[in-house]
């Protein structure tokens, strides 16, 4: 095998684009091909032009691990020989049958570490000495937990109480190793650490965590009852080291620290949660971000793959503007990483613009939805061998239509990792039939047929440009399935057609979801409402996005329809006979 991901969708003329390879270990003949068609089972069948390019040579690839899971990390100021810490937790997923970190400073015998043990309960460790509470946590319940790592006397104490009223339960361990402190001052936040080249996160953790602290010196049971209600370090004469405040600058992976250390979360957890104190009033973080100062973590999240860059290119001035890819030839296989050059960023090169839904595309990047062996009435979906390519790479995450491994819904997804859907020639085993890029191409090919030149652009073009960039085309035709756009997409449109502009609709479930950009390019965030076809429901009170601040769902409980916007709008959808009302002639094929 052999694949990878380019580190951008879109890119113009004179802009860098980078790719990153993994595979097989061995030998890879690249070369930069434009792609015209991908369907290999239509008569017209896969239809590529090679460029010729400084990318056409041979390149070398490994195999790439993906590291999954969220979390977060923080750098002490400071090493104390006596630190405690206190945390709310609401554990999603307890018994698991395996560790999960909590809070943990350093690896091995230097580092303590406090845990969810495989069958959810409570434990603390530092070197040889251990407390383990009996009961196991419950699922969805917040609970107070603190805890005091004395590493001059070499003992240890863990509290824990269910909130809002559950009974404080308490234990103490000694027999540790009596040292004056010290050691690594990296923390994580809902995972573990290990060593490697450089300290990275393992065993991570299902669920929310709020307001993660750190402080010089021992708990006293009067502490530990004043932190679960909340009461603030300083007001109870703490010396914190760490206090970190989740509910600031929510639009990004930087995370406050009270104390002035920097952090940073990692794997895009879920951000702008409820708390341990909500209680179903405000909805929007932003009008209380102290009822939504929680980040939920999961295990199997995943923002993009960090593999190391295997080439880079500049596009050259004067590449006409399409739909290309870096082909991938090598004794474990062939792949195409398909990409978008634009045209430049102040002018445009033909009088019409092909939009590619390319948030669409990364809302259902990596969706494991072939349902091989179900039925829809007569209609049998088909497994097709990408379907067998994510079921042997779970590691390369999930779509927006899956859910995590503790039940909740997937709310972000990119283009940053291989993504076997995103290919020209892929066949939706659903459909039996082409999807999302290899069902655009369609488009792609009947514009060069009928002669007409054509820029082609992408969401994040639009979200960023708007009706300044529509308006430089006497006619925009949009991909087959734009169900996924932000705002100002929808505002782009209504300018572009309100000044005259002709937009060519070619989809049918199109402006359907309310959508966010995460970050940069095609990277999505997407939290579903109540209503609507939909693959999961996203948990009370945490619908509002990161990104924007908006409420999840539908654009038309928002206001905007589809049917108002491009006349034409999603009600429903099936499979069993659902074409049998329609005729066909024979001039139609």
């Amino acid at each position: 095998m052999v694949t990878g991901y380019s580190d951008r969708f879109s890119v113009a003329p004179g802009e860098a684009i980078a790719f990153h390879l993994g595979g097989s270990p061995g030998p890879v003949e690249a070369a930069l091909v434009r792609l015209w068609h991908g369907d290999e089972r239509s008569p017209i069948g896969l239809v590529e032009e090679e460029v010729g390019s400084a990318l056409d040579r041979t390149l070398t690839v490994a195999e790439r691990p993906v590291r999954r899971g969220s979390f977060a990390l923080v750098e002490l100021e400071e090493a104390v020989p006596v630190l405690s810490g206190h945390v709310f937790v609401q554990p999603t997923a307890p018994a698991t049958g395996r560790v999960q970190g909590i809070l943990a400073q350093g690896a091995g015998d230097r580092g303590w570490a406090l845990t969810l043990e495989p069958g959810g309960e409570l434990a603390l460790r530092a070197g040889s000495a251990a407390v383990r509470l009996g009961d196991p946590v419950r699922r969805d319940v917040w609970h107070s937990v603190a805890f005091t790592v004395d590493r001059r006397s070499g003992t240890l104490a863990l509290w824990r109480r269910s909130l809002p009223d559950g009974d404080l339960t308490g234990g103490r361990a000694s027999g540790g190793e009596r040292t004056a402190g010290g050691g690594p001052l990296l923390v994580a936040a809902a995972a573990l650490l290990e060593r490697a080249p450089e300290p990275r996160a393992r065993d991570t953790f299902n669920g929310k965590l709020e307001r993660p602290a750190l402080f010089a010196g021992s708990l006293a049971d009067e502490h530990v009852a004043a932190l679960a209600r909340g009461r603030l370090p300083g007001d109870l004469g703490l010396q914190a080291l760490v206090d970190l405040d989740f509910a600031a600058g929510p639009e990004g992976w930087s995370i406050h620290d009270r104390c002035g250390a920097p952090g940073r979360l990692y794997n895009a957890p879920l951000r702008g949660c409820t708390s341990h104190s909500w209680r179903g009033g405000t909805l929007a973080p932003a009008l209380d971000p102290g009822s939504h100062a929680a980040v939920h973590f999961h295990d199997d999240d995943l923002h993009h793959a960090n593999w190391p860059s295997s080439a880079e290119w500049v596009v050259p001035p004067g590449l006409p503007s399409g739909v290309y890819a870096l082909r991938l030839r090598a004794e474990a296989g062939e792949d195409r990483i398909p990409f978008v050059v634009r045209p430049p960023r102040d002018r445009a090169t033909a009088e019409v613009a092909l939009w590619l839904p390319s948030f669409t595309y990364a809302a259902y990047a990596n969706a494991r939805e072939a349902l091989s062996g179900m039925a829809f009435g007569d209609h049998v979906p088909e497994r097709t061998p990408d379907d067998d390519l994510l079921d042997a790479h779970p590691d390369w995450g999930a779509s927006t239509y899956d859910v995590h491994a503790d039940g909740s819904g997937v709310a972000f997804s990119s283009l940053m990792r291989p993504v076997p859907n995103l290919r020209p020639t892929f066949r939706a085993g659903l459909v039996n039939a082409p999807r999302h890029l290899g069902a655009d191409l369609y488009l792609v090919h009947w514009l060069r047929s009928v002669g007409v030149a054509a820029d082609v652009i992408c969401d994040e073009d639009v979200h960023a440009e708007g009706p300044e960039l529509l308006g430089r085309y006497r006619a925009v035709v949009t991909g087959g399935h734009p169900e996924y756009v932000t705002a100002a997409e929808i505002d782009a449109v209504e300018g572009y057609t309100a000044s005259g502009g002709r937009l060519m609709y070619m989809g049918g479930n199109g402006f359907y979801w309310v959508t966010s950009q995460a970050d940069r390019g095609p990277t999505v965030e997407v939290r579903r409402g109540f209503a609507g076809t939909r693959a999961w429901d996203p948990r009370p009170g945490d619908c509002h996005h990161q990104f924007g601040g908006d409420p999840g769902g539908l654009w038309r409980h928002r206001g905007r329809p589809p049917h108002a916007l491009v006349g034409v709008g999603f009600v429903a959808e099936g499979w069993d006979g659902a074409n049998r009302p329609y005729r066909r002639t024979p001039a139609s094929f």
